[in-house]
């Protein structure tokens, strides 16, 4: 690990129901980079995201947070540095301001400044805050979301398939905004998608799972003219579909 090393898993194994869903995983990512996760369904990819923020504990290895081990911090000061966005985007019942500050009003952190600037850095006007959130289109939803977890600040952006439910314009514009978000915030981001493009569009590192085994790790220009050749004999084959 080096100074500049954010998230390592260090031979990280994960057993759910009698199945091998993380088998010895091990990489290290530079912080304020992107790392797409990309393989087909069932392969991990969620499982993994997951174990970062200790929403799922790993049964053998070690994930460091910038040299330390998650497993000697408290898992909600974790989640409150780790952000979290679904392929669901999940909206509290009221409108975007109640749904933007509902972290900070837990840490007794409300400040309006620190709503403006979320709101404004997800790409979103005022004329949205007093509108109910669940009147929203998902590609709202989704801003509003990723809007709730930058006012909290956090170091690391969790995104989990967040476009699989946007048209391919929306999605563009999506992309634009973590990429900016990156270099505005100075995020680590670690990004699951499906899709081969948006993982070759946004990731600057680029981790393959395949039954539960990173098979490939590193910067997507070396990643890549392997993934699409093995991606198309795959499709040629019908054997998968990411």
């Amino acid at each position: 690990m080096t100074s500049h090393t954010h998230i390592v898993m260090d031979r990280v194994s994960k057993h759910l129901r009698g199945r091998t869903v993380l088998n010895n995983i091990s990489f290290s990512l530079p912080a304020g980079k992107i790392m797409a996760v990309i393989g087909p369904s069932g392969s991990g990819k969620s499982t993994l995201l997951r174990t970062i923020n200790r929403l799922i504990e790993i049964d053998s290895g070690t994930i460091f947070i910038y040299h330390t081990s998650i497993k000697k911090q408290n898992p909600i000061r974790i989640r409150r540095k780790i952000g979290l966005v679904a392929q669901t985007p999940a909206m509290f019942e009221g409108t975007v301001l109640e749904n933007i500050r509902y972290g900070l009003d837990l840490q007794n952190k409300y400040s309006k400044q620190a709503v403006l600037k979320a709101l404004r850095d997800a790409e979103l006007t005022t004329e949205f805050l007093y509108r109910k959130a669940s009147n929203l289109s998902v590609g709202e939803q989704q801003r509003v979301a990723i809007a709730r977890a930058l006012a909290l600040e956090p170091e690391i952006l969790l995104l989990d398939e967040p476009t699989a439910a946007l048209d391919s314009k929306i999605t563009r514009r999506f992309e634009a905004t973590i990429k900016h978000l990156k270099d505005v915030r100075g995020l680590t981001i670690v990004w699951v998608t499906h899709d081969l493009a948006q993982a070759r569009r946004v990731g600057d590192y680029v981790g393959i799972l395949k039954r539960g085994k990173l098979e490939q790790f590193g910067p997507a220009s070396k990643i890549f003219p392997a993934a699409t050749k093995d991606h198309d004999k795959a499709k040629r084959g019908g054997c998968c579909k990411w």
